[in-house]
C-alpha cells in the first residue's frame, strides 16, 4: 500500500453536487484574483492585494501534488507526458491568446520603441521566462514606474517551471520506494518537501534582505509556497481527522490572514521575506480546513461557496491574464493616467473577456477528449504549436517595430535632425555598465575601475549613482584632454548622501556598506579631485536610523526627508574637505518621472517636441539639496559664483566654490520660462526619464572641464570674502 486513497475522506472534497470539487477553494481563487486586480487598478485601494499571487502558488502546489499523488495511488507511477499534456491544455490556449493580443495591441497603440519592448517581453513570456527576465532587469514590481503589460506573466513562469520539475521528483520517489521498502512516495515527499521548502524560504529571506529582485521573481525563491501546498496534499487525509471545530477555526483564521494582509500591508513593504508567510499560511489554513458536507457548512464556508465566489474562481485564470495589459497600454495610448471610471470599465471589460475566453477557448480545449488521447502526445503537440505561434507573432512585432524605430527620423522645428535619434538614445549606456564597473543592487563593495593612469598631472575619481554614471563620457574626455588619471566608483541607486534608501520595499543596506567603503578609500587615497553626482531631482522616502546608525522600520519623506538628505550629503562633503580633498558637485539635472521617457515622447510627438517637457516645479521639486549641502559645508571666506559660457557666448552653466567644495549647475540649459525640456536644440537630451544621453553630456563637457579645472586648483584663499 502506497497510501490511503483520497476517496476515503469524502468530507474534504464533498460538495453540493457531489462532483468532488473543493468549492471553498474556488472561492479562495476568487479572493486571490480579486486582490490582484484591485491592487493593479490602484495600489492604494488594496495595498496588499498583490499577495493574491502567493495564494495562487499555494493552491497550485496543493492541486498539482494531489493530482499526482492520486495518479500514483491508481497506477503506481506518474505518466509525465499525460501530466504535461494536461498542463498544456489547461494553461497555454488562454495565455498565448493574451500574449498575441497584447503584442498586437502594443504595436498598434504605442510608439515603435515601446512596441519593441512589449514584443521582446511577449517572446520571453511565450517560453515561460518572464520571471527571470524581470529579475535580471532588476524590476521593482511594487514600485515600477514603467511596467511591462506582460510583467504579470512572471507568476506563470514560476508555475510552469515548477510543473516541469515537481513530477520528475515524484516519479523519482516512486522508483526509490520500489527499492527501499519502508519508504513510500508520500513519506519521502513529505521529508523532501520540508527540506526543499525550508531551503527555498531561507534563500528568499536572504535575497529580500539584500534588496535583490530575484527574491520576488525567482523560481527557487518562490518554490516554498508551491511546496507548502504540496505538503498539504500529502497531509490532507490526516488533517481530515481533526475535530470539526478546529477545522472551522482554521478556515476563519486563514481568511483573516489573507484579507488582513490585503488591507494592512503597505505598498512600500519589504517583500517577499517574512511578511510573505502571512498570505501563504492563510491559504494553507483554508486548504487544511477542508470543505464540510453541504448541510454542515459554517457561514464562512457558505460564503466561499456562493455562486459569485464560484464564478470568480472559475474565471480567475483568464481574468488574471486579461486584466493587466489594458492598465499599461491605455495610459500610453491616451498619454495620461486612467480615470476612476475608466479603471472600472477596464475591470469589467476584462472580466467579460475572461468569461468569453473560458467558454469559447479555455474550457473546450481543456475538456477535449481528442486532445487527451495518445498519452498526452496530442496535447503536447498542440502546446508546442501555440508556443511557436506566440514566438512568431512576438518576433514579427519586434522586428517590425525595431525597423520602424530605426527608420523614423525626428527633426526639430527648424528641420535639424535630432542627435541621437530615439532608438539610439534608448539603447545607450555609458561604458561602466558594460565592463562591470557600475555596481548593481546586490554586488559587493566598490571595484577599483581605473580608466586612465595617474601620470602626475592630477588624479580624478568620479563617485555616485546612475546620475554620476551618465556624466562618465564627459569626465573621461576631459581627463584625457588634461592628462589626468581617472577612476569611476559607482553603484546603482546609491546616493552620496549617507541615508538608507528603500529598494524592493526594504532597506538598501548594501548601498550603505558600499558608500562607507568608498568614503574610507577616498580619505586614504587623497585624489586630486572627487567629482560627485547623484539623483537629487526626485528624493523618495527613505529609512530613518536609530542611535546606533542602523535603519529602523520608519520612513521619512517630504521636507523633513529632504533636510535629512541634505544634512547627510553635507556630512560626507565635510569629511572629504577636512581630509584636504577637493570636490566638485554636479547639480542634478531635471527628471521627468511623471512624463514619458524622452525617446518615446519624441516618437509620440514628432511634430511638437515641446510636448516633451514638464513644469520646472515638477521636474526639480523642492530645494536643490546637493547645492544646499555644498553651501552648508563650513567654508572659510564665503563663496564666489562664476558664470560659464559656450563658444557662442550663451550661458550654459554656473560654478560656485566654497573652500575645497565647488559646484556646477546646468539647470538653465534645460529649463526656461518655468518649464524643463527633454530636447535641447537639436539634441535629444535624455535617454529615458532622467538620464542624459552621451551626446548631451559631451555637449556640456567644455563647461564641466572648466569647472573641474578650477575646482582641482582651488584653495581656501581662492574664495572672495563674503561682504558683511
Amino acid at each position: 500500500m502506497l497510501s490511503t486513497p483520497i476517496r476515503q475522506v469524502p468530507r474534504l472534497f464533498a460538495s453540493k453536487d457531489g462532483a468532488g470539487v473543493r468549492h471553498d477553494l474556488e472561492g479562495l481563487r476568487a479572493i486571490a484574483v480579486l486582490g490582484v486586480v484591485i491592487y493593479h487598478l490602484r495600489p492604494s485601494w488594496l495595498p496588499g492585494g498583490f499577495a493574491g499571487v502567493d495564494v495562487f502558488f499555494v493552491l497550485s502546489g496543493y492541486f498539482i501534488t494531489g493530482l499526482l499523488l492520486r495518479e500514483i495511488d491508481r497506477t503506481g507511477t506518474v505518466d509525465l507526458l499525460r501530466f504535461w499534456g494536461r498542463r498544456a491544455r489547461r494553461l497555454l490556449p488562454a495565455s498565448v491568446l493574451v500574449i498575441v493580443v497584447t503584442v498586437a495591441a502594443g504595436y498598434a497603440m504605442t510608439n515603435a520603441l515601446e512596441a519593441h519592448r512589449i514584443a521582446r517581453d511577449g517572446l520571453v513570456a511565450s517560453v515561460f521566462g518572464m520571471n527571470w527576465r524581470a529579475a535580471y532587469q532588476g524590476t521593482l514590481y511594487l514600485q515600477d514606474p514603467d511596467p511591462s503589460p506582460l510583467v504579470h506573466y512572471w507568476s506563470l513562469g514560476v508555475e510552469e517551471q515548477f510543473y516541469a520539475v515537481w513530477p520528475l521528483l515524484l516519479l523519482g520517489l516512486v522508483l526509490l520506494a520500489r527499492f527501499i521498502r519502508p519508504a513510500t512516495p508520500r513519506r519521502s515527499l513529505l521529508v523532501l518537501g520540508v527540506v526543499a521548502g525550508l531551503a527555498s524560504f531561507l534563500l528568499a529571506l536572504h535575497q529580500t534582505r539584500g534588496s535583490n529582485s530575484y527574491a520576488y521573481f525567482g523560481t527557487t525563491e518562490r518554490a516554498w509556497q508551491l511546496i507548502l501546498g504540496g505538503i498539504l496534499a500529502v497531509l490532507i487525509t490526516r488533517l481530515a481527522r481533526l475535530p470539526q471545530w478546529l477545522l472551522v477555526l482554521s478556515r476563519y483564521l486563514g481568511v483573516a490572514l489573507v484579507i488582513g494582509f490585503y488591507v494592512v500591508a503597505s505598498t512600500g513593504i519589504l517583500y517577499p521575506g517574512r511578511k510573505s508567510l502571512m498570505p501563504a499560511l492563510g491559504a494553507a489554513l483554508i486548504i487544511a480546513a477542508g470543505e464540510p458536507v453541504w448541510r454542515r457548512r459554517d457561514p464562512l464556508s457558505w460564503l466561499l461557496c456562493t455562486t459569485p465566489a464560484q464564478l470568480g474562481g472559475r474565471y480567475s485564470y483568464s481574468w488574471y491574464l486579461w486584466h493587466y495589459p489594458p492598465l499599461v497600454l491605455l495610459p500610453i495610448y491616451l498619454d495620461r493616467p486612467l480615470r476612476i471610471r475608466e479603471l472600472g470599465l477596464c475591470a469589467v471589460g476584462t472580466l467579460l473577456l475572461a468569461v468569453l475566453t473560458y467558454h469559447l477557448l479555455e474550457n473546450p480545449v481543456r475538456s477535449s477528449t481528442w486532445l487527451a488521447r495518445r498519452h498526452g502526445g496530442r496535447s503536447l503537440a498542440m502546446g508546442a504549436v501555440l508556443i511557436v505561434v506566440g514566438v512568431i507573432v512576438a518576433q514579427w512585432s519586434s522586428s517590425a517595430s525595431s525597423y520602424a524605430a530605426a527608420h523614423t527620423e525626428i527633426a526639430d522645428k527648424y528641420g535639424h535632425v535630432l542627435v541621437p535619434q530615439p532608438k539610439q538614445a534608448a539603447a545607450e549606456l555609458p561604458q561602466p555598465y558594460s565592463n562591470g564597473c557600475f555596481e548593481a543592487y546586490h554586488d559587493p563593495l566598490a571595484k577599483e575601475c581605473r580608466y586612465l593612469p595617474n601620470t602626475g598631472h592630477g588624479d580624478v575619481i568620479e563617485v555616485g549613482d546612475s546620475h554620476s554614471a551618465m556624466w562618465f563620457p564627459a569626465v573621461e574626455q576631459m581627463a584625457k584632454d588634461n592628462q589626468w588619471g581617472f577612476r569611476f566608483w559607482g553603484r546603482n541607486s546609491c546616493p552620496f548622501a549617507d541615508i538608507t534608501k528603500q529598494v524592493d520595499g526594504g532597506p538598501y543596506t548594501a548601498c550603505d556598506r558600499w558608500r562607507a567603503d568608498v568614503m574610507k578609500r577616498l580619505v586614504a587615497d587623497k585624489p586630486s579631485l572627487v567629482i560627485i553626482a547623484s539623483l537629487d531631482s526626485g528624493i523618495s522616502a527613505f529609512f530613518t536610523r536609530d542611535s546606533s546608525g542602523k535603519p529602523t522600520t520608519k520612513m521619512v519623506s517630504g521636507e523633513a526627508g529632504r533636510q535629512i538628505f541634505q544634512d547627510q550629503y553635507a556630512k560626507n562633503l565635510k569629511i572629504l574637505q577636512d581630509a584636504g580633498i577637493r570636490v566638485l558637485v554636479i547639480h542634478d539635472t531635471p527628471g521627468y518621472l511623471k512624463a514619458m521617457p524622452a525617446p518615446d515622447c519624441v516618437l509620440a510627438h514628432p511634430s511638437d517636441l515641446d510636448q516633451c517637457s514638464a513644469p520646472e516645479s515638477q521636474a526639480m521639486p523642492g530645494a536643490p539639496n546637493d547645492l544646499g549641502a555644498a553651501a552648508q559645508v563650513d567654508a572659510e571666506g564665503g563663496s564666489q559664483k562664476i558664470s560659464g559660457s559656450n563658444t557662442s557666448g550663451s550661458k550654459t552653466g554656473s560654478t560656485t566654490s566654497a573652500g575645497l567644495v565647488s559646484t556646477v549647475d546646468f539647470t538653465k540649459v534645460f529649463c526656461h520660462g518655468g518649464r524643463c525640456y527633454q530636447v535641447v536644440g537639436s539634441t535629444l537630451a535624455y535617454r529615458d526619464y532622467n538620464h542624459l544621453t552621451i551626446e548631451m553630456v559631451l555637449r556640456l563637457e567644455p563647461e564641466l572641464a572648466k569647472a573641474a579645472t578650477q575646482a582641482m586648483h582651488s584653495t581656501v584663499h581662492d574664495v572672495f570674502t563674503k561682504p558683511s
